[in-house]
């Protein structure tokens, strides 16, 4: 399956997760059967994937989000990214393309808002998904539930380390899973740290665009054309 060609790949219809993506879901499947447990291995409650462009993380991501938000009553997920446009035009949007995948009935369970998806009639059962500016080191605070999912997208554009260090003051609860995604386009910070620094909990995924199975025709060879 990791060999297979774009052309097999295609057969699917978008009905199939990448090897890739399905990797990635391995590593949170991993997580969240530490939950409840006494005693389990850090590394993974917390995950690192970094990539080229075009593997579908941002689908992968929305996906869990989904899965998190049925599967844990009372869940409470806090989504960000470096800019407005990842947030609302990116993950929102992919999260809206897995939504209606789902039977109708389900669909019907979450209500959204302008940066909230909650689940109806509840007021403390949600995804928010805000920006991370440099001023706003709040991006990932402020859950409190017995069952909490952090999610950070293009994590290495993220720079203000205050953003980290507060949602982290914020894991007081016994279940939760924190996923970081993102190109490596920096070697310093918390998403490089989280690559690169010995001795971090972390499960530490790495992927190729070239090893893809969606990554468009053309796209590798412009990259190297420009770079």
């Amino acid at each position: 399956f990791k060999n297979q060609s774009r052309e097999a790949f295609r057969k699917y219809e978008g009905k199939r997760f990448t090897w890739q993506q399905t990797v990635m879901l391995e590593a949170y499947n991993r997580g969240i059967h530490t939950f409840e447990q006494d005693s389990f291995d850090m590394a993974k409650r917390w995950l690192s994937a970094r990539s080229g462009r075009g593997i579908g993380k941002t689908g992968t991501m929305a996906v869990i989000a989904i899965h998190f938000l049925f599967c844990f009553p009372g869940a409470q997920i806090a989504m960000t990214a470096n800019t407005e446009q990842q947030v609302q035009d990116v993950f929102m949007k992919e999260f809206a393309i897995w939504k209606a995948k789902l039977p109708e009935f389900m669909q019907l369970c979450l209500v959204q808002t302008a940066d909230h998806i909650r689940m109806e009639d509840s007021e403390d059962w949600f995804l928010r998904a805000q920006v991370a500016r440099p001023e706003n080191t709040q991006a990932l605070a402020g859950l409190h539930g017995e069952y909490m999912l952090i999610i950070v997208d293009e994590c290495s554009g993220i720079t203000n380390s205050r953003v980290f260090e507060t949602m982290k003051g914020s894991l007081t609860g016994e279940n939760y899973f924190v996923g970081y995604w993102g190109n490596p386009t920096d070697n310093e910070g918390e998403f490089a740290d989280s690559q690169l620094k010995l001795g971090l909990p972390y499960t530490r995924l790495h992927f190729s665009s070239r090893e893809s199975p969606i990554v468009k025709p053309g796209f590798i060879e412009k990259m190297e054309a420009d770079y």
